[in-house]
């Protein structure tokens, strides 16, 4: 593990909730966590590290296109997660200093752009 990290980032999970926690749903609705997922974030949880989940469902453009306002969404994602027992610190819509990050969507820099450039145009093309 690198130790380029920004010193609040020691000791900090950012998972995303979309596609990651919970499968991709309408914005209201109540999914099931996916497999794994409660217990995972227990387990990390127990090991003291902080939990804070990231989503686009509290940033501006999602909200506007949704027709929902930050707190309600934010008090639905706090209730799936309560109801689940899912452990989290904190909800975000920020990335964060975070010595790892979870996320569906995500692709992983190793210095060598030639092929996330040549993966992405292929993953988009192949839709």
């Amino acid at each position: 593990m690198s130790d380029n990290l920004a010193p609040s980032a020691r000791g900090v999970v950012l998972c995303d909730f979309d596609g990651t926690l919970y499968p991709w749903e309408p914005i209201m609705s109540e999914p099931a966590p996916l497999p794994g997922a409660i217990a995972a974030m227990q387990r990390l949880h127990a090991a003291g590290l902080r939990l804070v989940i990231f989503t686009s469902r509290l940033s501006p453009l999602w909200l506007i296109d949704a027709g929902h306002e930050e707190g309600e969404q934010r008090a639905h994602i706090e209730k799936l997660l309560i109801r689940d027992g899912i452990p989290y610190d904190e909800i975000t819509a920020e990335k964060q200093p975070a010595e790892f990050y979870i996320d569906d969507r995500a692709i992983r820099f190793d210095g060598d752009w030639p092929p996330i450039a040549d993966w992405i145009l292929w993953s988009r093309d192949a839709r």
